[in-house]
């Protein structure tokens, strides 16, 4: 007979937990992704339901255990997330305290205002590089997950984990007013967007519209990069920038 449940479990996590990494890894098919201490007590409650409920019992039956965060538990099974979590919290606070102690007046500014802006879900080479660099290493000794995306094929090699805008977030070739993202609607690839914190999109130029309610951070020169429109005139091209679109650049915040 068990008096104390929580002293149990405690005592006994180790051995509950002992196959939870390794058995996560092999679901998502990634062996190189890492999980949090809160994660493995997740999955670990995960397996411990499951057999409750083979003796027709159930975690709610003690309360006073840990019980199943279902967020986690829907994640988990996601090849895309578990590929942006191949990182090390504790190595990304390192390398933020370290980034951050280099950052200029100004570009501290910049990070406050973002992660303000990241932490309150309102608006939204060099220098630029070690913005984002430290901005990710922040959010990622969190847990949390940053997507880093650019319009060009050369600039998303510049960050690990980078991928082009179109790829990442299937947009179209050929876009119009009517446009949207090939993106299915309870898909791997939108419940990670769904859940990340920040999308940074560097060398940003073509009008398109951001996702509803995320933090997204345009990055680069407006006029280093232009959107390609075959056949058309340089005043259309000029026109079709996000910096001339209403819908867009109203609700922006300009940073530097």
């Amino acid at each position: 007979m068990v008096n104390d449940h929580t002293k149990f479990f405690s005592d006994c996590f180790s051995y509950l937990s002992e196959d939870v990494v390794y058995n996560q890894r092999r679901l998502v098919q990634n062996e190189d992704v890492l999980f949090s201490d809160d994660e493995v007590l997740n999955y670990t409650l995960i397996n411990l339901e499951s057999i409750l409920n083979e003796n027709n019992r159930s975690l709610v039956d003690f309360p006073s255990l840990p019980q199943i965060n279902h967020l986690v538990m829907i994640t988990g099974r996601n090849r895309l997330i578990a590929g942006e979590r191949i990182y090390n919290v504790q190595k990304e606070r390192t390398r933020f305290n370290d980034l951050y102690s280099h950052l200029n007046t100004r570009q501290k500014e910049v990070y406050t205002t973002i992660i303000n802006a990241i932490n309150t879900k309102k608006e939204g080479w060099r220098d630029r590089e070690n913005l984002w660099k430290t901005l990710i290493a922040s959010i990622g000794s969190h847990g949390k997950i940053v997507l880093f995306v650019a319009s060009s094929g050369i600039a998303f090699l510049l960050l690990p984990g980078g991928h082009t805008t179109h790829s990442r977030f299937q947009i179209l070739l050929a876009i119009d007013e009517h446009s949207c993202c090939s993106i299915d609607v309870g898909s791997d690839l939108a419940e990670l967007i769904n859940i990340v914190e920040l999308i940074i999109w560097d060398y940003m130029s073509a009008e398109l519209q951001v996702f509803g309610g995320k933090v997204v951070v345009f990055g680069g020169d407006f006029q280093h990069i232009l959107p390609v429109i075959p056949f058309a005139p340089c005043s259309e091209i000029v026109a079709s920038v996000v910096n001339k679109s209403s819908t867009i650049w109203n609700a922006c915040k300009v940073l530097f």
